[in-house]
Protein backbone atom coordinates (compact mmCIF):
# COMPACT_ATOMS: atom_id res chain seq x y z
CA UNK A 1 0.00 0.00 0.00
CA UNK A 2 1.41 3.40 -0.98
CA UNK A 3 2.05 5.85 1.85
CA UNK A 4 1.69 9.58 1.22
CA UNK A 5 4.62 11.88 1.85
CA UNK A 6 2.74 13.48 4.70
CA UNK A 7 2.41 10.15 6.55
CA UNK A 8 5.72 8.56 5.53
CA UNK A 9 8.03 8.18 8.53
CA UNK A 10 5.48 9.60 10.92
CA UNK A 11 4.52 7.73 14.13
CA UNK A 12 0.77 7.56 14.39
CA UNK A 13 -0.86 7.48 17.87
CA UNK A 14 -3.66 4.91 17.91
CA UNK A 15 -5.73 7.31 20.02
CA UNK A 16 -5.69 9.95 17.23
CA UNK A 17 -8.75 10.18 14.97
CA UNK A 18 -8.51 8.51 11.59
CA UNK A 19 -8.56 10.75 8.52
CA UNK A 20 -12.11 11.21 7.22
CA UNK A 21 -11.53 9.08 4.09
CA UNK A 22 -10.14 6.16 6.10
CA UNK A 23 -12.92 6.46 8.69
CA UNK A 24 -15.64 6.30 6.05
CA UNK A 25 -13.95 3.42 4.26
CA UNK A 26 -13.74 1.38 7.47
CA UNK A 27 -17.35 2.03 8.54
CA UNK A 28 -19.40 -1.19 8.53
CA UNK A 29 -22.76 -2.11 10.06
CA UNK A 30 -22.31 -2.59 13.82
CA UNK A 31 -22.67 -6.08 15.22
CA UNK A 32 -22.72 -7.27 18.83
CA UNK A 33 -19.25 -8.71 18.53
CA UNK A 34 -18.04 -5.50 16.94
CA UNK A 35 -19.21 -3.43 19.89
CA UNK A 36 -17.62 -5.71 22.50
CA UNK A 37 -14.51 -4.27 24.10
CA UNK A 38 -11.61 -6.41 25.31
CA UNK A 39 -12.08 -7.44 28.98
CA UNK A 40 -14.78 -4.79 29.56
CA UNK A 41 -17.77 -6.00 27.57
CA UNK A 42 -20.42 -3.91 25.88
CA UNK A 43 -21.24 -0.20 26.19
CA UNK A 44 -24.02 0.77 28.60
CA UNK A 45 -26.14 3.89 28.26
CA UNK A 46 -26.84 4.11 31.98
CA UNK A 47 -25.36 3.37 35.38
CA UNK A 48 -27.78 1.55 37.64
CA UNK A 49 -27.87 -0.62 40.74
CA UNK A 50 -28.25 -0.25 44.49
CA UNK A 51 -24.50 -0.07 45.13
CA UNK A 52 -21.80 2.44 44.27
CA UNK A 53 -20.64 1.96 40.63
CA UNK A 54 -17.76 -0.36 39.80
CA UNK A 55 -14.82 0.29 37.49
CA UNK A 56 -16.49 -1.88 34.85
CA UNK A 57 -19.66 0.22 34.95
CA UNK A 58 -17.57 3.36 34.59
CA UNK A 59 -15.79 1.90 31.54
CA UNK A 60 -19.04 0.72 29.95
CA UNK A 61 -20.60 4.16 30.30
CA UNK A 62 -17.42 5.72 28.91
CA UNK A 63 -17.68 3.41 25.87
CA UNK A 64 -21.33 4.45 25.41
CA UNK A 65 -20.33 8.12 25.35
CA UNK A 66 -17.59 7.32 22.87
CA UNK A 67 -20.09 5.65 20.51
CA UNK A 68 -22.55 8.56 20.39
CA UNK A 69 -22.89 10.22 16.94
CA UNK A 70 -21.78 13.60 18.27
CA UNK A 71 -18.59 11.98 19.53
CA UNK A 72 -17.67 10.16 16.31
CA UNK A 73 -14.97 12.74 15.79
CA UNK A 74 -13.27 11.05 18.74
CA UNK A 75 -13.00 13.95 21.20
CA UNK A 76 -10.32 13.90 23.85
CA UNK A 77 -10.63 10.98 26.23
CA UNK A 78 -10.27 13.48 29.08
CA UNK A 79 -13.59 15.11 28.12
CA UNK A 80 -15.38 11.76 28.09
CA UNK A 81 -13.77 10.88 31.42
CA UNK A 82 -15.18 14.11 32.89
CA UNK A 83 -18.68 13.21 31.63
CA UNK A 84 -18.34 9.70 33.07
CA UNK A 85 -17.37 11.06 36.48
CA UNK A 86 -20.28 13.53 36.40
CA UNK A 87 -22.65 10.56 35.98
CA UNK A 88 -21.07 8.64 38.90
CA UNK A 89 -20.69 11.39 41.52
CA UNK A 90 -24.49 11.57 42.28
CA UNK A 91 -24.37 7.96 43.52
CA UNK A 92 -21.76 8.98 46.11
CA UNK A 93 -23.74 12.08 47.02
CA UNK A 94 -26.85 9.95 47.67
CA UNK A 95 -24.71 7.80 49.97
CA UNK A 96 -23.60 11.03 51.70
CA UNK A 97 -19.93 10.21 51.17
CA UNK A 98 -17.47 12.99 50.45
CA UNK A 99 -15.72 12.62 47.08
CA UNK A 100 -12.49 13.88 45.58
CA UNK A 101 -12.65 16.76 43.10
CA UNK A 102 -14.08 16.07 39.64
CA UNK A 103 -10.67 16.68 38.09
CA UNK A 104 -8.96 14.14 40.35
CA UNK A 105 -11.75 11.62 39.79
CA UNK A 106 -11.35 11.99 36.01
CA UNK A 107 -7.58 11.52 36.37
CA UNK A 108 -8.25 8.36 38.37
CA UNK A 109 -10.35 7.04 35.48
CA UNK A 110 -7.67 7.98 32.95
CA UNK A 111 -5.15 5.93 34.95
CA UNK A 112 -7.42 2.92 34.66
CA UNK A 113 -7.98 3.68 30.98
CA UNK A 114 -4.22 3.65 30.34
CA UNK A 115 -3.94 0.26 32.07
CA UNK A 116 -6.63 -1.12 29.78
CA UNK A 117 -5.06 0.39 26.67
CA UNK A 118 -1.69 -1.20 27.51
CA UNK A 119 -3.33 -4.61 28.00
CA UNK A 120 -5.39 -4.25 24.80
CA UNK A 121 -2.20 -3.86 22.76
CA UNK A 122 -1.22 -7.39 23.78
CA UNK A 123 -4.65 -9.01 23.65
CA UNK A 124 -3.47 -11.43 20.96
CA UNK A 125 -1.11 -13.13 23.39
CA UNK A 126 -2.23 -16.46 24.74
CA UNK A 127 -0.41 -16.12 28.05
CA UNK A 128 -0.75 -13.62 30.87
CA UNK A 129 2.77 -12.48 31.81
CA UNK A 130 2.93 -11.26 35.40
CA UNK A 131 -0.80 -11.89 35.86
CA UNK A 132 -1.58 -8.29 34.84
CA UNK A 133 -4.64 -9.25 32.82
CA UNK A 134 -6.16 -11.30 35.65
CA UNK A 135 -5.45 -8.55 38.16
CA UNK A 136 -7.13 -5.98 35.92
CA UNK A 137 -10.24 -8.16 35.51
CA UNK A 138 -10.55 -8.32 39.31
CA UNK A 139 -10.04 -4.58 39.50
CA UNK A 140 -12.84 -4.00 36.96
CA UNK A 141 -15.43 -5.49 39.29
CA UNK A 142 -14.27 -3.55 42.33
CA UNK A 143 -15.51 -0.13 43.45
CA UNK A 144 -14.75 2.87 41.26
CA UNK A 145 -13.33 4.59 44.30
CA UNK A 146 -13.56 8.37 44.10
CA UNK A 147 -13.90 8.92 47.84
CA UNK A 148 -11.97 11.84 49.33
CA UNK A 149 -8.53 10.95 50.65
CA UNK A 150 -9.65 11.22 54.26
CA UNK A 151 -12.97 9.33 53.88
CA UNK A 152 -11.74 5.99 55.19
CA UNK A 153 -9.84 7.63 58.05
CA UNK A 154 -12.94 9.65 58.97
CA UNK A 155 -15.15 6.56 59.07
CA UNK A 156 -12.60 4.65 61.13
CA UNK A 157 -12.15 7.61 63.48
CA UNK A 158 -15.90 7.94 64.00
CA UNK A 159 -16.17 4.22 64.64
CA UNK A 160 -13.51 4.36 67.34
CA UNK A 161 -14.98 7.47 68.94
CA UNK A 162 -18.42 5.87 68.98
CA UNK A 163 -17.08 2.66 70.52
CA UNK A 164 -15.15 4.43 73.28
CA UNK A 165 -17.83 7.12 73.78
CA UNK A 166 -15.21 9.85 73.71
CA UNK A 167 -16.87 12.09 71.17
CA UNK A 168 -18.71 14.61 73.35
CA UNK A 169 -19.46 17.04 70.55
CA UNK A 170 -21.48 14.61 68.48
CA UNK A 171 -24.02 14.25 71.27
CA UNK A 172 -24.87 17.93 70.78
CA UNK A 173 -25.66 17.53 67.12
CA UNK A 174 -29.23 17.20 65.94
CA UNK A 175 -29.98 13.73 64.72
CA UNK A 176 -27.37 11.72 66.61
CA UNK A 177 -29.21 8.51 65.75
CA UNK A 178 -29.12 9.42 62.05
CA UNK A 179 -25.34 9.82 62.31
CA UNK A 180 -24.94 6.45 63.98
CA UNK A 181 -27.00 4.74 61.30
CA UNK A 182 -25.03 6.54 58.61
CA UNK A 183 -21.70 5.42 60.08
CA UNK A 184 -22.84 1.80 60.37
CA UNK A 185 -23.90 1.71 56.74
CA UNK A 186 -20.67 3.34 55.55
CA UNK A 187 -18.61 0.92 57.60
CA UNK A 188 -20.37 -1.97 55.86
CA UNK A 189 -19.98 -0.39 52.41
CA UNK A 190 -16.25 0.15 52.95
CA UNK A 191 -15.61 -3.07 54.86
CA UNK A 192 -13.20 -4.30 52.21
CA UNK A 193 -11.13 -1.11 52.20
CA UNK A 194 -11.15 -0.97 55.99
CA UNK A 195 -9.95 -4.58 56.01
CA UNK A 196 -12.45 -5.80 58.59
CA UNK A 197 -12.34 -9.48 59.43
CA UNK A 198 -15.17 -11.74 58.31
CA UNK A 199 -16.81 -11.79 61.75
CA UNK A 200 -17.05 -7.99 61.85
CA UNK A 201 -18.49 -7.84 58.32
CA UNK A 202 -21.18 -10.38 59.25
CA UNK A 203 -22.11 -8.38 62.36
CA UNK A 204 -22.29 -5.15 60.36
CA UNK A 205 -24.54 -6.84 57.80
CA UNK A 206 -26.88 -8.05 60.57
CA UNK A 207 -26.94 -4.62 62.18
CA UNK A 208 -27.71 -2.79 58.93
CA UNK A 209 -30.46 -5.27 58.11
CA UNK A 210 -32.13 -4.41 61.42
CA UNK A 211 -31.55 -0.67 60.97
CA UNK A 212 -32.92 -0.59 57.44
CA UNK A 213 -35.96 -2.79 57.92
CA UNK A 214 -37.11 -1.84 61.40
CA UNK A 215 -35.25 0.86 63.32
CA UNK A 216 -35.20 3.64 60.70
CA UNK A 217 -38.95 3.55 59.89
CA UNK A 218 -39.76 3.59 63.62
CA UNK A 219 -37.31 6.42 64.27
CA UNK A 220 -38.74 8.59 61.48
CA UNK A 221 -42.21 8.51 63.08
CA UNK A 222 -41.15 8.48 66.72
CA UNK A 223 -42.15 12.11 67.35
CA UNK A 224 -45.84 11.49 66.50
CA UNK A 225 -47.64 10.83 69.76
CA UNK A 226 -50.90 9.78 68.07
CA UNK A 227 -49.09 7.01 66.18
CA UNK A 228 -46.88 5.93 69.09
CA UNK A 229 -49.17 3.14 70.44
CA UNK A 230 -49.57 1.53 67.00
CA UNK A 231 -45.85 1.99 66.20
CA UNK A 232 -44.66 0.46 69.47
CA UNK A 233 -47.01 -2.52 69.30
CA UNK A 234 -46.08 -3.24 65.69
CA UNK A 235 -42.37 -2.90 66.49
CA UNK A 236 -42.64 -5.49 69.26
CA UNK A 237 -44.55 -7.87 66.99
CA UNK A 238 -41.96 -7.38 64.23
CA UNK A 239 -39.20 -8.31 66.65
CA UNK A 240 -41.08 -11.44 67.68
CA UNK A 241 -41.16 -12.46 64.01
CA UNK A 242 -37.55 -11.35 63.49
CA UNK A 243 -36.50 -13.92 66.07
CA UNK A 244 -36.74 -16.51 63.31
CA UNK A 245 -34.12 -14.59 61.30
CA UNK A 246 -31.80 -13.17 63.95
CA UNK A 247 -32.79 -14.30 67.47
CA UNK A 248 -29.86 -12.54 69.15
CA UNK A 249 -30.70 -9.04 67.89
CA UNK A 250 -34.46 -9.54 68.20
CA UNK A 251 -34.21 -10.70 71.81
CA UNK A 252 -31.93 -7.80 72.76
CA UNK A 253 -34.38 -5.31 71.25
CA UNK A 254 -37.37 -6.92 72.96
CA UNK A 255 -35.63 -6.78 76.33
CA UNK A 256 -34.99 -3.08 75.79
CA UNK A 257 -38.57 -2.44 74.71
CA UNK A 258 -39.86 -4.03 77.92
CA UNK A 259 -38.66 -0.89 79.71
CA UNK A 260 -40.25 1.49 77.20
CA UNK A 261 -43.91 0.48 76.90
CA UNK A 262 -45.22 3.85 78.03
CA UNK A 263 -47.45 4.30 74.99
CA UNK A 264 -49.00 0.86 75.43
CA UNK A 265 -50.31 1.59 78.91
CA UNK A 266 -54.05 1.96 79.57
CA UNK A 267 -53.65 5.71 80.08
CA UNK A 268 -52.04 6.43 76.70
CA UNK A 269 -53.32 3.76 74.31
CA UNK A 270 -56.43 5.87 73.40
CA UNK A 271 -54.03 8.21 71.56
CA UNK A 272 -54.26 5.66 68.73
CA UNK A 273 -57.82 6.82 68.02
CA UNK A 274 -56.34 10.01 66.54
CA UNK A 275 -53.43 8.52 64.61
CA UNK A 276 -53.01 7.66 60.93
CA UNK A 277 -51.57 4.16 61.29
CA UNK A 278 -54.77 2.26 62.12
CA UNK A 279 -57.63 1.15 59.90
CA UNK A 280 -61.17 2.30 60.67
CA UNK A 281 -61.96 -1.22 61.89
CA UNK A 282 -59.18 -1.19 64.51
CA UNK A 283 -60.15 2.30 65.66
CA UNK A 284 -63.75 1.19 65.98
CA UNK A 285 -62.64 -1.78 68.12
CA UNK A 286 -60.72 0.53 70.48
CA UNK A 287 -63.68 2.94 70.69
CA UNK A 288 -66.14 0.13 71.43
CA UNK A 289 -63.91 -1.33 74.13
CA UNK A 290 -63.42 2.09 75.73
CA UNK A 291 -67.13 2.86 75.68
CA UNK A 292 -67.95 -0.53 77.20
CA UNK A 293 -65.34 -0.24 79.97
CA UNK A 294 -66.57 1.30 83.21
CA UNK A 295 -64.86 4.49 84.27
CA UNK A 296 -63.23 4.31 87.74
CA UNK A 297 -64.24 6.64 90.56
CA UNK A 298 -60.71 7.99 90.65
CA UNK A 299 -57.63 7.48 88.54
CA UNK A 300 -54.52 5.90 89.98
CA UNK A 301 -51.37 7.95 90.38
CA UNK A 302 -47.74 7.05 89.97
CA UNK A 303 -45.95 5.06 87.32
CA UNK A 304 -48.36 3.41 84.83
CA UNK A 305 -48.45 -0.38 84.70
CA UNK A 306 -46.81 -1.89 81.63
CA UNK A 307 -48.94 -4.54 79.88
CA UNK A 308 -47.87 -7.99 78.77
CA UNK A 309 -47.63 -8.10 74.97
CA UNK A 310 -47.84 -11.20 72.79
CA UNK A 311 -47.91 -11.77 69.03
CA UNK A 312 -51.74 -11.76 69.19
CA UNK A 313 -52.17 -8.61 71.30
CA UNK A 314 -54.24 -5.81 69.76
CA UNK A 315 -54.51 -2.20 70.88
CA UNK A 316 -58.13 -2.84 71.86
CA UNK A 317 -56.86 -5.53 74.27
CA UNK A 318 -54.80 -2.86 76.06
CA UNK A 319 -57.79 -0.62 76.83
CA UNK A 320 -58.81 -0.63 80.49
CA UNK A 321 -60.47 1.54 83.17
CA UNK A 322 -57.52 3.97 83.21
CA UNK A 323 -58.03 4.60 79.48
CA UNK A 324 -60.81 7.05 80.40
CA UNK A 325 -58.17 9.45 81.76
CA UNK A 326 -57.62 11.29 78.47
CA UNK A 327 -61.25 12.09 77.66
CA UNK A 328 -62.15 12.72 81.29
CA UNK A 329 -59.29 15.19 81.75
CA UNK A 330 -60.32 17.09 78.61
CA UNK A 331 -63.99 17.04 79.62
CA UNK A 332 -65.04 15.28 76.43
CA UNK A 333 -68.33 13.45 75.86
CA UNK A 334 -68.33 9.87 74.55
CA UNK A 335 -71.17 9.95 72.00
CA UNK A 336 -68.90 10.16 68.95
CA UNK A 337 -67.20 6.86 69.93
CA UNK A 338 -70.31 4.93 68.86
CA UNK A 339 -70.47 6.62 65.44
CA UNK A 340 -68.67 5.41 62.26
CA UNK A 341 -65.05 6.53 62.18
CA UNK A 342 -65.60 8.52 58.98
CA UNK A 343 -68.02 10.82 60.86
CA UNK A 344 -65.74 11.52 63.84
CA UNK A 345 -64.24 14.73 62.40
CA UNK A 346 -67.73 16.29 62.46
CA UNK A 347 -67.77 16.04 66.27
CA UNK A 348 -66.51 19.04 68.26
CA UNK A 349 -65.45 16.70 71.07
CA UNK A 350 -63.36 14.61 68.68
CA UNK A 351 -61.78 17.74 67.18
CA UNK A 352 -60.88 19.01 70.64
CA UNK A 353 -59.19 15.73 71.58
CA UNK A 354 -57.45 15.55 68.19
CA UNK A 355 -55.98 19.02 68.68
CA UNK A 356 -54.67 18.06 72.10
CA UNK A 357 -53.11 14.76 71.03
CA UNK A 358 -51.57 16.34 67.91
CA UNK A 359 -49.71 18.81 70.10
CA UNK A 360 -48.49 16.34 72.72
CA UNK A 361 -44.71 16.10 72.73
CA UNK A 362 -43.09 12.69 72.79
CA UNK A 363 -41.18 13.16 76.00
CA UNK A 364 -38.40 10.57 75.91
CA UNK A 365 -35.80 12.49 73.93
CA UNK A 366 -36.89 15.93 75.16
CA UNK A 367 -36.71 14.87 78.82
CA UNK A 368 -33.38 13.08 78.38
CA UNK A 369 -31.93 16.13 76.64
CA UNK A 370 -33.14 18.35 79.46
CA UNK A 371 -31.61 16.08 82.11
CA UNK A 372 -28.32 16.02 80.19
CA UNK A 373 -28.23 19.82 79.91
CA UNK A 374 -29.04 20.21 83.62
CA UNK A 375 -26.35 17.69 84.58
CA UNK A 376 -23.72 19.41 82.46
CA UNK A 377 -24.70 22.81 83.87
CA UNK A 378 -24.55 21.64 87.49
CA UNK A 379 -21.27 19.76 87.07
CA UNK A 380 -19.56 22.78 85.53
CA UNK A 381 -20.12 24.81 88.70
CA UNK A 382 -19.87 22.28 91.51
CA UNK A 383 -19.72 18.55 92.15
CA UNK A 384 -20.82 18.80 95.78
CA UNK A 385 -24.37 17.41 96.13
CA UNK A 386 -25.40 19.91 98.82
CA UNK A 387 -24.12 22.86 96.81
CA UNK A 388 -26.03 21.57 93.79
CA UNK A 389 -29.27 21.78 95.76
CA UNK A 390 -28.50 25.37 96.72
CA UNK A 391 -27.63 26.10 93.10
CA UNK A 392 -30.93 24.75 91.78
CA UNK A 393 -32.86 26.73 94.38
CA UNK A 394 -30.99 29.88 93.37
CA UNK A 395 -31.76 29.26 89.68
CA UNK A 396 -35.45 28.80 90.50
CA UNK A 397 -35.48 31.97 92.61
CA UNK A 398 -33.93 34.01 89.79
CA UNK A 399 -36.38 32.64 87.23
CA UNK A 400 -39.24 33.90 89.40
CA UNK A 401 -37.64 37.35 89.69
CA UNK A 402 -36.62 37.77 86.03
CA UNK A 403 -39.00 36.80 83.23
CA UNK A 404 -36.35 37.26 80.52
CA UNK A 405 -32.60 37.74 80.06
CA UNK A 406 -32.77 41.09 78.29
CA UNK A 407 -30.50 43.86 79.53
CA UNK A 408 -33.45 46.05 80.42
CA UNK A 409 -34.85 43.28 82.67
CA UNK A 410 -31.54 42.52 84.38
CA UNK A 411 -30.95 46.22 85.17
CA UNK A 412 -34.15 46.41 87.23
Amino acid sequence: MAVSKELRGRKVDISEPLPAVQRQASRRPATRSATETFLIGYPSSSISGSKLPTNRQAFQYFLHLQSLPENTGNPKHQDLANETVEAIIPFWQMARIKTMTKYNAAQHFMTLHKKHRDLARNKGRTGDPGGKRSAFVLELDSLFDIGASDTIQEIERNRLLSREKKDKDISKQRGLQDCSIDYSMKMFMFAEQLEYDEETVVKLERLNLFLGLFYTPMWMSSTLAADAPANDLQFMKDMMKFKRTDPEIAQAVLQKLENHKWYLTQEVVPFALFGSRLSDKKKQDIAAKLHATEKPDSFRRGKPMFPQVTAKTTLADLVGPESHLLLDTLGIEYDWLLQPVATWPRSDDYSKALEYVSNVKVVNDIAERGVKMMTDFANMITTDSQQKQYLLQTVEYNRERFDSFKKQTLKK
